[in-house]
């Protein structure tokens, strides 16, 4: 199963992830806390969501198929 979600809600979610100290994990590092909530939208715009539409578009035509593994 593939959670679907919509890219706003992603788009929203992600930022206040890295605001609450994600960013440790990221390549945004210091300058995160710098960019005013508009460019911080647009990083991840920029460089999230396209992972995540290559995700679903991957997917997507197995779900299709009816290809499940599952894994217990």
């Amino acid at each position: 199963m593939v959670l679907v979600r919509r890219l706003d809600d992603i788009v929203l979610s992600l930022c206040d992830f890295y605001d609450g100290g994600a960013i440790i994990n990221t390549f945004y590092g210091d300058v995160w806390p710098t960019l005013d909530p508009s460019a911080k939208f647009d990083q991840i715009i920029d460089n999230m969501i396209p992972w995540y539409a290559s995700f679903y578009a991957s997917w997507e035509p197995a779900g299709a198929q009816k290809n499940w593994i599952v894994f217990l």
